[in-house]
Protein backbone atom coordinates (compact mmCIF):
# COMPACT_ATOMS: atom_id res chain seq x y z
CA UNK A 1 0.00 0.00 0.00
CA UNK A 2 1.15 3.74 -0.57
CA UNK A 3 0.77 5.70 3.00
CA UNK A 4 2.58 9.21 3.46
CA UNK A 5 5.54 10.55 2.84
CA UNK A 6 9.24 10.48 3.97
CA UNK A 7 11.89 12.97 5.00
CA UNK A 8 12.28 13.89 1.38
CA UNK A 9 8.73 14.07 0.48
CA UNK A 10 9.02 11.18 -1.50
CA UNK A 11 5.65 8.68 -1.19
CA UNK A 12 6.50 5.37 1.08
CA UNK A 13 5.23 2.18 -0.54
CA UNK A 14 5.05 -0.50 1.98
CA UNK A 15 5.50 -4.14 0.81
CA UNK A 16 4.50 -6.48 4.02
CA UNK A 17 5.03 -9.95 3.31
CA UNK A 18 3.04 -11.97 5.65
CA UNK A 19 0.05 -9.87 4.79
CA UNK A 20 -0.24 -11.93 0.80
CA UNK A 21 -3.18 -14.02 0.80
CA UNK A 22 -3.25 -14.50 -2.90
CA UNK A 23 -1.54 -17.50 -4.77
CA UNK A 24 2.44 -16.59 -6.38
CA UNK A 25 1.29 -15.28 -9.92
CA UNK A 26 2.20 -12.26 -12.19
CA UNK A 27 -0.78 -10.38 -11.42
CA UNK A 28 1.28 -9.86 -8.20
CA UNK A 29 4.15 -8.57 -10.04
CA UNK A 30 1.40 -6.19 -12.17
CA UNK A 31 -0.05 -5.36 -8.67
CA UNK A 32 3.37 -3.85 -8.02
CA UNK A 33 3.95 -2.20 -11.32
CA UNK A 34 0.69 -0.65 -10.79
CA UNK A 35 1.84 0.72 -7.36
CA UNK A 36 5.21 1.63 -8.60
CA UNK A 37 3.18 4.44 -11.12
CA UNK A 38 0.79 5.24 -8.18
CA UNK A 39 3.65 6.21 -6.35
CA UNK A 40 4.97 8.19 -9.41
CA UNK A 41 1.53 10.39 -10.16
CA UNK A 42 1.85 11.04 -6.28
CA UNK A 43 4.93 12.67 -6.17
CA UNK A 44 4.81 16.30 -5.34
CA UNK A 45 7.06 18.95 -7.53
CA UNK A 46 10.89 18.88 -7.21
CA UNK A 47 10.83 15.02 -6.21
CA UNK A 48 11.67 12.20 -8.61
CA UNK A 49 11.81 9.14 -6.41
CA UNK A 50 10.08 7.07 -4.07
CA UNK A 51 10.94 5.07 -0.92
CA UNK A 52 10.51 1.28 -0.73
CA UNK A 53 9.80 0.11 2.96
CA UNK A 54 9.50 -4.10 3.75
CA UNK A 55 8.81 -6.13 6.81
CA UNK A 56 9.98 -9.75 6.37
CA UNK A 57 8.83 -10.14 10.12
CA UNK A 58 6.43 -13.43 10.66
CA UNK A 59 6.83 -14.49 6.70
CA UNK A 60 7.16 -18.06 5.51
CA UNK A 61 7.90 -19.73 2.75
CA UNK A 62 4.94 -19.70 1.25
CA UNK A 63 3.71 -16.28 1.73
CA UNK A 64 8.05 -14.92 0.58
CA UNK A 65 9.03 -13.76 -2.78
CA UNK A 66 10.60 -16.57 -4.52
CA UNK A 67 14.38 -15.60 -5.50
CA UNK A 68 12.69 -15.79 -8.96
CA UNK A 69 10.19 -13.53 -8.61
CA UNK A 70 12.79 -11.35 -6.94
CA UNK A 71 14.57 -11.34 -9.61
CA UNK A 72 12.15 -10.08 -11.69
CA UNK A 73 10.73 -7.07 -9.88
CA UNK A 74 14.71 -6.19 -9.83
CA UNK A 75 14.76 -6.61 -13.60
CA UNK A 76 11.75 -4.03 -13.49
CA UNK A 77 13.02 -1.73 -11.38
CA UNK A 78 16.33 -1.50 -12.33
CA UNK A 79 15.37 -1.42 -16.36
CA UNK A 80 11.83 0.76 -16.47
CA UNK A 81 12.44 3.05 -13.36
CA UNK A 82 15.59 3.81 -13.37
CA UNK A 83 16.66 6.42 -10.73
CA UNK A 84 13.34 6.36 -9.44
CA UNK A 85 14.08 4.17 -6.17
CA UNK A 86 15.03 6.83 -3.50
CA UNK A 87 15.77 4.60 -0.70
CA UNK A 88 14.68 0.63 -0.13
CA UNK A 89 14.28 0.06 3.85
CA UNK A 90 14.02 -3.41 5.28
CA UNK A 91 13.29 -4.61 8.25
CA UNK A 92 13.37 -8.39 9.89
CA UNK A 93 16.03 -8.90 7.20
CA UNK A 94 19.56 -8.96 6.86
CA UNK A 95 22.17 -8.11 4.42
CA UNK A 96 23.43 -10.89 2.83
CA UNK A 97 26.92 -11.07 4.01
CA UNK A 98 26.26 -10.53 7.42
CA UNK A 99 26.86 -14.49 8.42
CA UNK A 100 27.27 -13.44 12.06
CA UNK A 101 23.66 -12.72 12.72
CA UNK A 102 22.01 -15.05 10.31
CA UNK A 103 20.69 -17.02 12.64
CA UNK A 104 18.62 -13.71 13.52
CA UNK A 105 16.09 -14.06 11.07
CA UNK A 106 14.53 -17.77 9.19
CA UNK A 107 16.52 -19.36 6.85
CA UNK A 108 14.70 -18.53 3.63
CA UNK A 109 15.07 -14.96 4.61
CA UNK A 110 18.97 -15.01 4.48
CA UNK A 111 18.72 -17.29 1.81
CA UNK A 112 16.76 -14.93 -0.46
CA UNK A 113 18.77 -12.30 -0.42
CA UNK A 114 21.81 -14.18 -0.66
CA UNK A 115 20.73 -15.37 -4.18
CA UNK A 116 19.36 -12.22 -5.37
CA UNK A 117 22.21 -9.87 -4.31
CA UNK A 118 24.31 -10.85 -7.66
CA UNK A 119 21.88 -9.48 -9.48
CA UNK A 120 21.20 -6.09 -7.71
CA UNK A 121 22.95 -3.44 -9.45
CA UNK A 122 25.71 -1.65 -6.96
CA UNK A 123 23.96 1.74 -7.42
CA UNK A 124 20.96 0.14 -6.50
CA UNK A 125 22.42 -1.66 -3.56
CA UNK A 126 23.61 1.16 -2.13
CA UNK A 127 20.39 2.42 -1.67
CA UNK A 128 19.35 -0.93 0.36
CA UNK A 129 19.77 -0.28 4.37
CA UNK A 130 18.96 -2.98 6.45
CA UNK A 131 17.14 -3.10 10.00
CA UNK A 132 17.64 0.56 10.78
CA UNK A 133 15.45 3.24 12.75
CA UNK A 134 13.45 4.19 9.91
CA UNK A 135 11.82 7.09 11.94
CA UNK A 136 15.07 9.25 10.88
CA UNK A 137 13.94 8.04 7.11
CA UNK A 138 10.56 8.79 7.54
CA UNK A 139 8.72 11.60 10.06
CA UNK A 140 7.14 9.50 12.61
CA UNK A 141 3.91 10.94 12.25
CA UNK A 142 4.16 10.16 8.10
CA UNK A 143 5.68 6.02 9.16
CA UNK A 144 3.53 3.46 9.29
CA UNK A 145 3.35 2.25 13.39
CA UNK A 146 3.79 -1.43 12.17
CA UNK A 147 7.46 0.07 10.85
CA UNK A 148 8.07 1.66 13.86
CA UNK A 149 6.05 4.99 13.07
CA UNK A 150 2.84 6.79 15.10
CA UNK A 151 1.29 6.57 12.35
CA UNK A 152 -2.11 4.43 13.65
CA UNK A 153 -3.58 2.99 10.16
CA UNK A 154 -5.96 0.42 9.38
CA UNK A 155 -6.46 -0.23 5.96
CA UNK A 156 -10.11 -0.93 4.76
CA UNK A 157 -10.53 -1.52 0.66
CA UNK A 158 -13.91 0.09 0.49
CA UNK A 159 -12.47 3.41 1.68
CA UNK A 160 -9.54 3.64 0.71
CA UNK A 161 -9.26 2.27 -2.49
CA UNK A 162 -11.93 4.27 -4.69
CA UNK A 163 -10.09 7.61 -2.96
CA UNK A 164 -6.64 6.15 -3.62
CA UNK A 165 -7.30 5.98 -7.42
CA UNK A 166 -9.69 8.79 -8.18
CA UNK A 167 -6.45 10.80 -6.33
CA UNK A 168 -3.89 9.32 -8.95
CA UNK A 169 -5.88 9.42 -12.14
CA UNK A 170 -6.49 13.42 -11.05
CA UNK A 171 -2.79 14.17 -10.62
CA UNK A 172 -2.21 12.05 -13.89
CA UNK A 173 -4.87 13.71 -15.93
CA UNK A 174 -3.88 16.64 -14.70
CA UNK A 175 0.02 15.82 -15.03
CA UNK A 176 -0.78 14.91 -19.20
CA UNK A 177 -2.68 18.25 -19.49
CA UNK A 178 0.61 20.27 -18.81
CA UNK A 179 3.02 17.63 -20.72
CA UNK A 180 0.18 18.69 -23.79
CA UNK A 181 0.04 21.86 -23.38
CA UNK A 182 3.78 22.33 -23.62
CA UNK A 183 3.87 20.42 -26.91
CA UNK A 184 3.83 16.67 -25.93
CA UNK A 185 7.51 16.15 -26.93
CA UNK A 186 10.41 13.70 -24.80
CA UNK A 187 12.38 15.92 -22.30
CA UNK A 188 10.07 18.02 -20.85
CA UNK A 189 10.84 19.00 -16.88
CA UNK A 190 8.88 17.06 -14.63
CA UNK A 191 9.38 20.05 -12.37
CA UNK A 192 7.36 21.95 -14.64
CA UNK A 193 5.00 18.78 -15.43
CA UNK A 194 4.06 18.59 -11.65
CA UNK A 195 3.89 22.30 -11.07
CA UNK A 196 -0.05 22.17 -10.24
CA UNK A 197 1.59 21.79 -6.44
CA UNK A 198 2.15 25.49 -6.50
CA UNK A 199 -0.50 28.21 -6.20
CA UNK A 200 -0.32 30.69 -7.83
CA UNK A 201 -0.72 34.76 -6.58
CA UNK A 202 -0.57 38.54 -7.32
CA UNK A 203 1.18 40.84 -5.55
CA UNK A 204 0.19 44.40 -4.89
CA UNK A 205 2.80 45.43 -7.67
CA UNK A 206 1.21 42.89 -9.97
CA UNK A 207 4.07 40.85 -10.12
CA UNK A 208 2.86 37.01 -10.00
CA UNK A 209 4.03 35.05 -7.13
CA UNK A 210 4.52 31.25 -6.64
CA UNK A 211 3.62 29.87 -3.46
CA UNK A 212 4.56 26.39 -2.74
CA UNK A 213 1.91 24.57 -0.14
CA UNK A 214 3.07 22.10 2.05
CA UNK A 215 3.58 18.31 1.03
CA UNK A 216 1.22 16.66 -0.41
CA UNK A 217 -1.73 15.30 2.11
CA UNK A 218 -1.10 11.46 2.75
CA UNK A 219 -2.81 8.68 1.45
CA UNK A 220 -4.73 7.85 4.38
CA UNK A 221 -6.04 11.58 4.78
CA UNK A 222 -7.86 11.49 1.33
CA UNK A 223 -9.41 7.39 2.18
CA UNK A 224 -10.53 9.10 5.34
CA UNK A 225 -12.27 12.06 3.74
CA UNK A 226 -13.68 10.24 1.07
CA UNK A 227 -17.58 9.90 0.35
CA UNK A 228 -18.97 7.63 3.10
CA UNK A 229 -21.11 4.86 1.23
CA UNK A 230 -19.52 4.88 -2.06
CA UNK A 231 -18.68 0.85 -1.73
CA UNK A 232 -18.33 1.00 -5.66
CA UNK A 233 -15.24 -0.88 -7.04
CA UNK A 234 -13.18 1.11 -9.00
CA UNK A 235 -10.88 -1.03 -11.55
CA UNK A 236 -7.86 -0.19 -11.67
CA UNK A 237 -6.49 1.67 -15.01
CA UNK A 238 -3.54 0.45 -17.09
CA UNK A 239 0.05 1.13 -15.62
Amino acid sequence: MLLGFDIHSRPCLYLIPSRQNTNPSPRQIQQLVYSLERAVDMMPQGVETLSLLIDFKHSSNSKNPSPGTGKQVLHILQTHYPERLGKALVINGIQPLSFAVANLVPTFVWLFFKLITPFIDPNTREKLKFNENLREYVPPEQLYELFGGDLDFEYDHKTFWPAYVNLALERKAAYFAKWKAAGGGIGQSEWDLRADTAEKTESKAGEEVVVTPQTDATVDVVAETATKGNEEEITPVEA
